[in-house]
């Protein structure tokens, strides 16, 4: 059953159509516990969002850990203990980041840059698991706001599980109605 329908440009980012398209099922009364969205609609912001607002439950694949990795072996940012409240990152060697500071994009999005010290980088043995050019460069990390963070770790963890997969997998349905309204009407184009 379609509920709501969305037509902007093609150049419109997908994530700017789920705050929308809540907002109308909220209009009509027909809001959702739980939303399945693919995972170009799945952010920590949207997520929030959506359970703030109107109490749904997104439910997509997030992005898996991008931060470099050497190979496919080595630290990303899940193997470093992040000390909120006295703004520090300790690193698998035990080492204390030596900066942290807050970056606002011009979008507005806040992001959180921690780096560790030159010296100690470029004395660890591990130093190649964690960087590029280890004996040159410290490591430094980009982080979401702690909110955001924890979630989006607690959703790495979760999508992994075989619980989540099997939910998941009711998506499946949503995008073979698509497939076939798609196919057999024509719906991408105007008639």
């Amino acid at each position: 059953m379609i509920t709501n329908v969305d037509t902007v440009t093609a150049y419109a980012a997908d994530t700017e159509h789920l705050p929308r398209g809540q907002d109308e099922l909220a209009k009509r009364e027909q809001l959702p516990a739980r939303q399945f969205v693919d995972g170009a609609y799945v952010g920590t912001q949207l997520i929030i969002e959506s359970r703030k607002k109107h109490g749904i439950e997104v439910i997509g694949p997030v992005k898996q850990n991008s931060h470099h990795l050497q190979e496919s072996e080595g630290y990303d940012l899940a193997a470093f203990k992040i000390d909120w409240e006295r703004q520090f990152s300790t690193c698998p060697q035990g080492k204390r980041s030596t900066g942290w500071w807050v970056n606002t994009s011009k979008t507005g999005r806040i992001t959180i840059s921690t780096k560790f010290s030159r010296t100690d980088c470029r004395s660890c043995t591990a130093n190649r698991l964690c960087t590029k050019n280890g004996d040159k460069n410290s490591r430094k990390l980009t982080m979401l706001p702690r909110e955001e963070h924890e979630l989006l770790a607690a959703a790495r963890a979760k999508q992994q599980t075989p619980e989540w997969k099997k939910t998941y997998n009711m998506r499946a349905g949503i995008e073979g109605t698509i497939s076939q309204a798609v196919r057999s009407t024509g719906q991408r184009r105007s008639r």
